[in-house]
């Protein structure tokens, strides 16, 4: 079962929402047989619209996030602010 993860932007934090998962259903980005025979720009672009931070299962391994917008990519590389830290 895929875990889906939709991102929204605000100016405090990210809010993360989960993703229809008709609109992902079918999708496995580890499948070498999307890149060799079948569309993966459109499985990407899917991705972005629908679910930019997603979990992808694998049947045979622990499965893997994929980021695949830039917002949220962004977001996920800037470090986490520690409590008590001040900003000068």
């Amino acid at each position: 079962m895929n875990k889906e993860l939709s991102f929204s932007m605000s100016v405090d934090a990210p809010r993360l929402e989960p993703a229809s998962s008709a609109a992902t259903s079918g999708i496995d980005l580890s499948d070498p047989d999307l890149y060799a025979w079948g569309d993966p720009h459109r499985v990407w672009r899917r991705l972005r619209e629908v679910a930019p931070v997603w979990f992808n299962a694998e049947a045979h391994g622990p499965g893997f996030w994929a980021v695949t917008a830039y917002a949220p990519a962004v977001q996920a590389g800037r470090p986490i602010p520690r409590a008590g830290a001040c900003s000068r």
